[in-house]
């Protein structure tokens, strides 16, 4: 299990705004996209016109998922957790966080990426799923 800039809805909702709320002001200000890069996730943001305005929207329909901490680490779900340094959703005491609930799975911060280093760093991003991936294969 990948998860990228997301909780996998592993903590619980006002935690996760809490730690948002401490990271305030403490990530660094970076402009990951390229002149092309804009276009692009501006193109990509057009085309989700019917998307919650806020994640907090989104909610009613994680909850309802079956996901608990203790069956995924219980079943020993390989996982690996990724977040940009500037990630303002998901800041490193986020991953923390979702870290020590699954019992200390490595984790990636990425340098120079907020939000969507699949999207801003996809090397390195590809880089770090692969390798996962790699250590992880049964094949």
């Amino acid at each position: 299990m990948v998860l990228s800039g997301t909780p996998g809805d592993l903590l619980p909702p006002d935690e996760h705004l809490s730690l948002i709320e401490e990271a305030e002001g403490s990530l660094p200000e970076i402009d990951p996209l390229t002149a092309e890069l804009s276009f692009l996730s501006d193109a990509i943001a057009d085309l989700n016109t019917d998307r919650p305005p806020e994640f907090t929207d989104g909610r009613p329909t994680l909850e309802g998922l079956p996901i608990d901490p203790s069956s995924l680490v219980a079943a020993a779900v390989p996982a690996y957790l990724i977040a940009g340094e500037a990630d303002r959703f998901m800041p490193r005491a986020a991953i923390e966080a979702v870290a020590e609930r699954l019992e200390g799975p490595d984790y990636a911060i990425v340098s120079g990426a907020g939000h969507s280093p699949n999207f801003e760093r996809p090397e390195r991003f590809n880089r770090l799923v692969g390798d996962f991936l790699d250590e992880n294969s049964s094949f």
